[in-house]
């Protein structure tokens, strides 16, 4: 069961997501922004969690030539 600081950060992740599909690094400074900071693994191990259950995807971007996160 995730803690309650794991379903904030999954929270706000989707929040920063809702509005454009986001690179790795592109997330981690939205979170930034809002005044969240956490660990570079702690950040990976909950995109991978949220990616497999379905939350989020994770899809090539051909102009970026990255991987970007969709909700």
């Amino acid at each position: 069961m995730p803690s309650i600081t794991e379903l904030f950060l999954r929270k706000e992740i989707i929040e920063c997501l809702r509005s454009r599909e986001l690179s790795y690094d592109e997330l981690r400074e939205c979170l930034e922004s809002k005044g969240i900071y956490i660990e570079g693994l702690q950040l990976r191990s909950i995109i991978a969690s949220m990616i497999r259950s379905g939350e989020i995807k994770k899809i090539i971007d051909p102009i970026k030539r990255k991987f970007v996160l969709r909700y």
